[in-house]
């Protein structure tokens, strides 16, 4: 792989796959290190200025993508993992961001009410 998000011209990676690893790397001590170089909303890398005063601030971590035509998110909050990619977009880059942002803050704020 040479583009961690799964989206880059010489290593397409699918959704699942990803999501597989990330549910293996919150079970597997010795793939933690796998999570906590994600990034943070708000805190830390690409996703520093995405989701501010939301409920992923602060537990969501991920990993963005963007190539030719596509976005990517990709992530884990409290006991749930996704990952997003879309391709051949007809909407603008920022409205489709927009709606992954909206994915992980859902998620979070479901993560936020589990017991």
């Amino acid at each position: 792989m040479v583009n961690g998000s799964g989206i880059g011209n010489d290593s397409a990676v699918p959704a699942r796959a990803i999501a597989a690893l990330l549910h293996r790397a919150r079970r597997e001590p010795a793939l933690a290190c796998l999570l906590e170089g994600l990034a943070r909303p708000g805190t830390s890398g690409t996703l520093k200025g995405r989701m501010h005063d939301t409920p992923a601030e602060g537990l969501f971590r991920g990993k963005t993508g963007t190539g030719e035509g596509a976005v990517a998110l990709s992530g884990v909050c409290g006991p749930f993992v996704m990952s997003v990619l879309v391709e051949h977009m007809k909407s603008r880059r920022d409205d489709v961001r927009a709606a992954l942002d909206a994915c992980a803050i859902v998620l979070s704020t479901l993560a936020r009410e589990a017991p």
